[in-house]
């Protein structure tokens, strides 16, 4: 998954269509190969610029970053696939614009939490979204890096997934130029954490992960890309 970051004219979307769709379609096997793109205004009519630019110009689902319900409605609307909630909360009047598009809902973790608590979180928001109606194939589960955690616990996180990966559920990462990265490599700077999001990644991906959330899609897909056919040739316990 491309995270755009935030452009300051929707115009500039349109020109990074076309080198997004090459370099994300030739990802291996994850859940999804898709754009991003963060929503941070109050209001729901900044996202239909955006969208209508690259409407018709990728090949692949567009998601967009709210908690906000009506911006989700509006976003669809225009022809985005995914909701990024970040909120936390199972929201029944988001669940109910999820069920009724058909649209995938990627639910994360906010807030301290360590595998124990994420475990906990995963298996409450399942049962919840899906009491109101939403699929289990419209969900995916994000522990949340970076977001209210201890720089501890987003390790531990990253180490343990499959302490509190829940079977059948697609399960996203986005670690990509975050403190975490910081702390584990000294880089200061966000955009020169390149090989310490693909050591994250592939510590992820081996652990379990299905879809990665990132910036840097020419640079790390080739990490991705490693640690995919690495993940095959790991032997099973017989």
């Amino acid at each position: 998954m491309f995270n755009s970051g935030i452009l300051p004219n929707a115009s500039l979307y349109s020109p990074l269509a076309g080198s997004i769709t090459r370099n994300l379609t030739s990802l291996p096997d994850l859940a999804a190969s898709s754009i991003n793109l963060y929503v941070v205004f109050d209001f729901p009519a900044p996202v239909e610029p955006v969208i209508k630019q690259l409407n018709g110009k990728l090949k692949i689902p567009v998601s967009v970053d709210t908690y906000y319900p009506y911006v989700a409605e509006k976003a669809l609307e225009n022809g985005v696939s995914i909701i990024n909630d970040v909120s936390g909360v199972i929201s029944q009047q988001m669940a109910e614009i999820i069920k009724t598009s058909g649209a995938g809902w990627v639910i994360m973790h906010n807030g301290d939490g360590d595998v124990e608590k994420i475990g906990d979180f995963f298996k409450k928001s399942i049962k919840e979204a899906e009491m109101l109606g939403v699929h289990k194939n419209q969900l995916c589960l994000d522990m949340g890096i970076g977001f209210g955690k201890t720089r501890e616990q987003d390790m531990n996180l990253i180490s343990n997934i499959p302490l509190y990966k829940q079977a059948g559920y697609p399960l996203l990462l986005g670690t990509s130029r975050k403190r975490v990265i910081r702390e584990g490599t000294g880089q200061e700077k966000p955009k020169e954490r390149i090989y310490g999001n693909i050591a994250a990644d592939t510590m992820a991906i081996l652990g379990g992960v299905d879809i990665i959330r990132l910036h840097d899609v020419k640079n790390e897909k080739q990490g991705i890309n490693m640690a995919e056919a690495l993940k095959k040739h790991i032997l099973k316990e017989t």
